[in-house]
């Protein structure tokens, strides 16, 4: 078996880069403060990594050729690779066509990059150099195609790739193809994928791909590739997402692989211009690296590559420039020491996770032994609102086998004996013809600006984009994915001591963060504290009591529980719903004694944390009364609190919301039809993830799965009709599911947290039809949950 050597058939450019307060927009002439003139292009980026990660490896004998073109106006960028150590000899100088370029936007605010290009001689016809046989039939092992010199020139080497493969010479090539820029619909049918091993391509061009060939869209992007027919040959699919890692399908022997690998985060974010081809390029050394050692085809192997070319990508973009920015591979390797391997890492569920899935991924395998019940002599009357009386024990929780896996509450021996169980105090409602008048007559309802301007709002509460908060996990070296979060109530004060953020994560714990500090701060630590784990499994919904003394938990253990913060003690644990809680929401006129919960059951139960049994049950709140044997409940996914006391309630099926009287019968004393089925293009009906709640303007926004966040009149009429504008649409939120999370800022910003990992706000108090503006990409790795 011949030494490793791989053709990089692709192109030499020269990066223009101009640094921008931000991205150009259409019309718009804005002052670069930098500029500077660096070698590029994806072809020979993607040399530079394979020869530094060769050198600082030690492989003798590897050998990386750079095929392409190169005007006589600037042939310097040649001299730059061959200092790398890429052999460029063969590279053509074109007498009529000027070097390539590629003019590049860096923005200084959050470092994204935008990027026009210049073919320049990168599509000059060079006899010498379109001929695959020449150069693939003299000993090379790897090929590197991609598309930024003429097509003709990649079909034709990918084809002499496919005979080679046909003839079982030992001349057979390992061919890696990164169709970027993306080809045309109709490019890629004819495309001969026969011909290619390894393919590389980001979610946009995955999705293109999945729609040009004809699939259909099932599971992770990797196994939606797989499934098409054309690219079935393929051994390697690799999958890049950015900050949310990468996914890969490899073929080991007759069996194709899935791995989900995390994304190693960067320590800050300066130019993300070379990671892509950071990537690739580690990506072929670790395959040629495997050649040369011999090494046979494992699932072990695929993770170290992959893992190795992903750090090398996150640590690319902390410094400028596509070239200069590339790693030494044993920088590469000391980081990647330092982070999880797949089976340490916090469990990654890809995908759409519906409640009905979650229990598989979070619920606990085996039941966890029963703990010795701890009382500490404490008080915490100033977290609870009744007084203590040490003389009698009255359980707050079921006396039952399942109860000892939880702490008892701490006032187990403290509670006021009582004869009989209090019922819940619910303030009686408005009449609905007072409310409504209310409603029309209140002053300034119509003086609502028409335009505000929201980027300097809320750019003094951003979290820096290039440093996210990252949780620790209870494995070492790994980290904890965020699954919900809730702010105090008094994080909205300027003048708070301590504006905390509880963020639950997937092994059951809530950490507090205080978000006035850096992510990156080294002088202290962002997380003030973080607590045990509070149930067995992940943690799904969190809700503070409005005194911020007691957060309200929903796991996926079934439980619903109320901490004390301060002292870290259950005041009262539930047992009783058959469902993950999605949904909590205090009572703000019981005084922080009452709590309701919705979960995936369909269930919606109000519990007087002075009592063990539930104060009141609703079962099947969003589903049929008698609904056929074995069929799936209509999940309640979210619960608030209206003036007055009625509670609504939203779920899964349906965008249908309920408004409950808590004194009477368990009948919604008010409903909407279904929002989503108004709609026009909606051909079903669509569940609701999240709502909001105005009191001053008496609206619900109601966050659906279709895409829109619909505007519903809160006064309690015989049905709850929707108000203009009716729906905020963008299209950012179609894509959302159930875990999409709206929140209503000073009764005027609506922020939406989409699937795509950007966040839409809305003026709500615009006048005539608002239009959202968009965060883009808020969130680099896609979980906006809260």
């Amino acid at each position: 078996m011949s030494e490793a050597r791989c053709i990089v058939r692709s192109s030499v450019n020269i990066d223009e880069t101009f640094q921008v307060p931000h991205i150009v927009r259409p019309g718009e002439t804005i002052s670069s403060s930098q500029m500077w003139s660096r070698p590029g292009g994806k072809g020979a980026n993607v040399a530079a990594a394979l020869v530094r990660h060769a050198l600082t490896q030690g492989l003798a004998g590897v050998q990386v050729v750079m095929l392409g073109a190169v005007g006589e106006d600037a042939p310097w960028p040649l001299e730059h690779l061959r200092k790398h150590g890429v052999h460029v000899d063969d590279v053509h100088r074109s007498r009529d066509t000027p070097t390539g370029r590629a003019f590049i936007q860096i923005s200084s605010a959050d470092g994204e990059n935008s990027i026009v290009l210049l073919k320049g001689a990168n599509f000059a016809p060079v006899p010498a150099l379109d001929d695959p046989a020449r150069w693939l039939e003299a000993g090379a092992t790897h090929l590197m195609l991609q598309n930024e010199i003429p097509l003709a020139t990649t079909v034709a080497y990918a084809r002499h790739a496919r005979e080679l493969k046909l003839r079982g010479s030992e001349r057979r090539v390992c061919t890696i193809f990164n169709p970027s820029p993306m080809l045309s619909a109709e490019e890629l049918k004819a495309f001969p994928w026969a011909g290619i091993d390894v393919l590389i391509v980001n979610e946009g061009e995955a999705a293109d791909l999945r729609a040009a060939l004809g699939g259909a869209p099932q599971g992770s992007p990797v196994e939606a590739l797989a499934a098409l027919e054309p690219l079935r040959e393929i051994g390697w699919l690799v999958v890049t997402r950015g900050g949310d890692g990468f996914s890969a399908g490899v073929t080991i022997g007759s069996e194709r692989v899935m791995l989900d690998m995390p994304a190693s985060p960067p320590t800050r974010v300066v130019n993300t211009t070379g990671a892509g081809d950071t990537f690739a390029g580690y990506l072929v050394a670790g395959l040629m690296q495997a050649h040369n050692a011999r090494e046979p085809s494992t699932k072990e192997s695929a993770e170290r590559i992959l893992r190795t070319a992903g750090v090398a990508a996150s640590m690319a973009v902390e410094a400028d420039g596509a070239m200069e920015s590339i790693p030494d591979a044993g920088a590469v390797q000391a980081r990647a020491a330092r982070v999880a391997p797949p089976t340490a890492r916090a469990r990654v569920v890809r995908g759409t996770v519906t409640p009905s899935r979650a229990s598989r991924f979070f619920l606990p395998r085996t039941r966890s032994p029963p703990r010795t019940p701890e009382t500490p002599a404490l008080s915490i009357t100033y977290s609870t609102p009744y007084a203590p009386t040490p003389s009698v024990r009255t359980p707050s929780t079921p006396d039952s086998d399942a109860d000892t896996d939880a702490p008892p509450s701490p006032t187990l021996a403290r509670k006021r004996a009582r004869v009989a169980p209090r019922p819940v105090h619910t303030p009686r409602a408005p009449a609905p013809c007072a409310a409504l008048w209310q409603l029309r007559t209140r002053p300034g309802r119509f003086r609502a600006p028409g335009a505000v301007p929201t980027a300097p709002f809320f750019a003094r509460m951003a979290t820096r984009v290039d440093y996210p908060y990252c949780l620790e996990s209870q494995t070492p070296l790994g980290i904890a994915s965020p699954l919900c979060v809730a702010y105090m109530h008094a994080a909205r004060d300027a003048d708070d001591p301590l504006p905390c953020l509880a963020a639950g994560d997937d092994e059951g714990r809530v950490h507090l963060l205080d978000t006035r500090i850096a992510a990156d701060a080294l002088d202290k630590p962002f997380v003030r504290h973080t607590t045990r784990p509070l149930v067995h499994g992940s943690l799904f919904a969190l809700e503070w009591r409005s005194d911020d003394h007691v957060l309200a938990v929903g796991g996926s253990d079934y439980s619903v529980a109320a901490w004390d913060v301060q002292h870290e003690m259950c005041v009262a644990r539930y047992d009783v719903h058959e469902g993950s809680a999605r949904a909590l929401a205090w009572d703000p006129h019981a005084g922080g004694r009452v709590l309701a919960s919705g979960a995936r059951d369909g269930a919606v139960y109000v519990w007087d944390l002075r009592q063990a049994a539930p104060a009141r049950h609703i079962p099947r709140a969003h589903g049929a009364p008698r609904a056929r044997r074995g069929a799936r409940p209509a999940g309640v996914t979210a619960l608030t609190y209206l003036d007055g006391g009625p509670l609504v309630s939203a779920g899964s099926e349906k965008a249908a919301l309920k408004a409950w009287d808590l004194r009477a019968r368990p009948v919604p004393v008010a409903q909407s039809a279904d929002l989503s089925c108004g709609r026009a293009g909606n051909t079903r009906p669509h569940g609701v993830s999240s709502l909001a709640y105005g009191p001053r303007r008496a609206r619900i926004y109601a966050a659906c799965t279709d895409g829109a966040v619909y505007v519903v009149d809160a006064a309690l009429s015989d049905v709850l009709r929707p108000d203009e504008p009716g729906a905020l649409v963008h299209a950012a939120q179609r894509q959302n599911t159930l875990y999409a999370r709206a929140a209503l800022y000073d009764e005027r910003y609506l922020a939406v947290g989409c699937n795509t990992g950007d966040v839409v706000v809305w003026d709500t108090a615009a006048r005539g039809a608002p239009s959202g503006a968009v965060l883009p990409r808020a969130h680099l790795d896609k979980y906006v949950h809260g």
